[in-house]
């Protein structure tokens, strides 16, 4: 039925909403500082820090992704460093924060073949 319809539609909202709070709650962002991103199981828009939208975007290798962007910028996707800017220090510019964990991420997998490679590279070398 109609009804039931929209009762089920409500109750995946809510729990999109919840979730999305409980994300904000763990990382300690405000609600400006998040972007949505569709949630896994309940296929609507929840919000989410750069820092976590990294870690759904490199999975298992977050770690060595997350020790090469804080060595690199901080997590500040404004850092600059002569030529090179952003969380990654490319040589690009890219305004957004989001697509720029895509380009590191896309900078080091063509480069290095896996974030963890590029962390390796970086200790050795303190850049990468």
């Amino acid at each position: 039925s109609k009804s039931g319809y929209h009762a089920k539609t409500s109750v995946i909202v809510s729990q999109a909403e919840r979730y999305t709070e409980v994300l904000r709650y763990r990382l300690h962002v405000s609600r400006d500082k998040v972007r949505s991103i569709v949630h896994p199981q309940h296929h609507r828009r929840v919000y989410v820090s750069v820092r976590q939208y990294a870690y759904n975007l490199i999975g298992s290798q977050f770690a060595c992704f997350d020790h090469v962007i804080n060595a690199e910028s901080t997590w500040n996707p404004r850092a600059r460093n002569g030529q090179y800017y952003g969380l990654g220090q490319l040589r690009q510019y890219i305004p957004d924060p989001y697509r720029q964990v895509q380009a590191v991420d896309k900078y080091m997998m063509t480069r290095y073949g896996s974030p963890c490679s590029a962390c390796s590279f970086h200790l050795q070398h303190g850049w990468y």
